[in-house]
């Protein structure tokens, strides 16, 4: 059974974007599948982290 998604779009920084790309590449996936793959290992990772960090509110914006 498929799971369920949902469309998203996302600004980034364009060197972000061609690094992955070229990792997309490398391991024969499409840019919308890398980018998943990435995020779901961070969310793990950060899951796992004994010590989280306190969620702070932050000003709509970039930031640096």
């Amino acid at each position: 059974m498929a799971q369920e998604t949902k469309q998203v779009c996302v600004r980034m920084p364009v060197d972000l974007l061609e690094k992955i790309d070229k990792l997309a590449e490398v391991q024969h996936r499409d840019r919308s599948n890398m980018v998943v793959h990435v995020l779901a290992l961070y969310v793990e990772a950060l899951e796992k982290q004994e010590n989280k960090p306190e969620w702070v509110k932050v000003e709509e914006g970039w930031i640096d």
